[in-house]
């Protein structure tokens, strides 16, 4: 019987050992994956503040203001939904430059 009791508590012990494991696999995949978000969000921001002379544009600074905004909401995005919504919105808003870039090398990494 404390064989037994033994093996239990060992086994008891192990399965904790791997449920913490796996819960610390999944909290580093998801700190890299939002790691990887940010350095895209960082990128797309110098871009699309290079991709015009927004001083020259009539309500250059908010339209700039109103385009990083979008351009968050575009790559953090939930769901498929609200990437397509925040897309559509960005398109009407954005340098036409600056959304030829990002459809020619972005777009189709979203996943």
């Amino acid at each position: 019987k404390q064989w037994y009791q033994r093996r239990v508590a060992i086994t008891a012990g192990m399965n904790h050992s791997i449920e913490w494991v796996a819960s610390a696999i999944n909290i580093f995949c998801k700190a890299i994956f939002h790691l990887s978000l940010d350095n895209v969000h960082e990128h797309l921001t110098k871009r699309l503040h290079g991709s015009c002379d927004w001083e020259r544009v009539e309500n250059g600074a908010e339209k700039h203001k109103l385009c990083l905004q979008l351009l968050e909401r575009v790559v953090y995005a939930k769901n498929e939904t609200d990437y397509a919504i925040n897309l559509k919105e960005l398109e009407m808003a954005g340098p036409a430059t600056f959304m030829e870039y990002f459809y020619n090398n972005w777009n189709n990494k979203k996943d």
